[in-house]
């Protein structure tokens, strides 16, 4: 296998991370202001992205922990509810006697 084979298979291999893709493309072609925007672009998203993702996943925990809070206020109060009705009923049976 010659030099030449060597380098067209390692070009063929492109890298699975996008900003990766981008970062080698520029470094290859000559230079332009159109490659340099558009590795500045994917880098700014591939960011954002993560960041929204992070916050989504926050946002959800907080979320579940604000849910299982109203959940043992509402236990509670129904657990309050059945002790008064528990009461009632044991009042009204002792007034029927």
């Amino acid at each position: 296998m010659s030099k030449g084979d060597k380098q067209q298979r390692l070009a063929r291999v492109a890298p699975a991370n996008p900003i990766e893709r981008r970062m080698s493309k520029f470094l290859r072609e000559p230079p332009s202001i159109r490659m340099a925007a558009s590795v500045i672009v994917t880098a700014t998203a591939v960011i954002t992205s993560t960041f929204v993702a992070r916050a989504e996943r926050e946002r959800a925990i907080a979320e579940g922990v604000e849910d299982a809070a109203q959940e043992e206020r509402m236990d509670a109060r129904f657990d309050e509810l059945e002790r008064r009705f528990d009461r009632l009923e044991t009042m009204v049976g002792e007034a029927n006697r």
